[in-house]
């Protein structure tokens, strides 16, 4: 007895997860998550230099298979506003080792904290 209308695809893909060519993970899932290779430096803003100011910025950041930023979300600036725009500007120019899952680099969200200190 047989199932009508029922057949294997000798093409389909046995992963589990399938074709991850369109798939965007996080740095939690994968095996290997992404790490910074290659950082420019970041102008400190002159009026927070002048002011003495230090703090922080948390960005997500959609990191490519090549290592490549494509996309950046503040998600915590401390002041709010004094070093984001250089932030942001800064963190497209860095490159990452990609992260890995299943041997393959694949593209993914993870977070990155700078810091602004006077030296």
């Amino acid at each position: 007895m047989g199932l009508g209308g029922f057949g294997m695809d000798s093409s389909m893909d046995d992963g589990l997860l399938g074709d991850t060519s369109n798939v965007v993970m996080t740095a939690d899932t994968v095996d290997v998550a992404p790490k910074p290779a290659t950082r420019t430096a970041m102008e400190y803003p002159k009026k927070a230099r002048e002011l003495g100011v230090e703090g922080h910025v948390v960005m997500n950041l959609l990191i490519d298979e090549e290592g490549r930023v494509t996309a950046v979300k503040v998600l915590e600036s401390i002041p709010e506003g004094t070093f984001d725009d250089v932030a942001q500007a800064g963190i497209v120019s860095w490159v990452f080792k990609p992260a890995m899952y299943q041997g393959k680099a694949v593209k993914v969200w993870a977070k990155q904290k700078v810091r602004f200190t006077l030296n």
